[in-house]
């Protein structure tokens, strides 16, 4: 089922990395790491549904914050295991707990040389919080200079 095929009601910001696209969030994940503490560690080799995966795990400031599992053959990401996102069940009742969010990406497929999962499952707890079928992807043709410009640092 696609999200146009039936009313999709928005979950409550779990924070800023959910309402980035995966791949910004694991480039996001990535600045963290060099801005901090932290580190990756790579293997050993895995299984997932009869894969082979190498996962990588990301610590920062001492905490493991996310293990991606990459396809071993293809190097494209397959899973991703965030441990540090709230607990969407929980932010209604304001309570921020952290639990453990799984994303599956399946099906991947190329746009204009970009390699994309097509689809992307997230789960937390046990219940689907999203399920996305890409459609179509488009490029800006052009993007703003401005947009890789260092920030200032405030």
């Amino acid at each position: 089922m696609r999200s146009e095929d039936r009313k999709v009601n928005p979950l409550p910001s779990a924070g800023r990395n959910v309402a980035k696209p995966a791949m910004l969030a694991a480039l996001d994940r990535l600045v963290q790491l060099r801005h901090s503490m932290g580190y990756a560690t790579v293997g050993p080799p895995e299984k997932i549904d009869g894969r082979d995966v190498v996962p990588m795990k990301l610590l920062v400031d001492g905490e493991h914050r996310a293990t991606t599992y990459f396809d071993a053959s293809t190097h494209l990401p397959v899973k991703e295991v965030k441990l540090y996102l709230p607990d969407v069940r929980k932010l209604k009742e304001g309570v921020n707990q952290k639990a453990a969010t799984e994303t599956t990406y399946q099906d991947h497929k190329s746009y204009d040389g970009v390699v994309l999962p097509v689809r992307m499952t997230a789960v937390q707890g046990g219940q689907r919080l999203l399920d996305i079928t890409l459609l179509d992807v488009q490029f800006p043709s052009q993007l703003d200079a401005g947009l890789f410009e260092k920030p200032d640092e405030r």
